[in-house]
């Protein structure tokens, strides 16, 4: 719980620093997150080997931390309107 006679702006700050301080267990809470890249913007379904090679490298050339593999993991999705959670065929 937090209050703040300074509004709604030092509330949230007084909320998330104790939320950093307290609750969050993790190796970054006092250090920068690594960077990431998604796949998914760039390519939708549309993917090869080659493709993500060259956004792999491209992400590592700007010096980000992590390249994300997103959607070649669900078998038969091959479009839009089959659904993250329509797993069972």
């Amino acid at each position: 719980m937090t209050y703040s006679a300074e509004g709604f702006g030092k509330l949230s700050r007084n909320y998330h620093d104790a939320y950093r301080s307290n609750l969050i267990r993790s190796k970054y809470v006092d250090q920068p997150r690594p960077v990431l890249v998604n796949n998914w913007e760039a390519t939708y379904f549309d993917f090869d080997t080659d493709k993500l090679y060259h956004i792999a490298e491209e992400a590592k050339n700007i010096g980000l931390d992590m390249f994300v593999l997103d959607d070649g993991w669900f078998g038969k999705r091959d479009n839009a309107l089959l659904l993250s959670a329509d797993l069972v065929q």
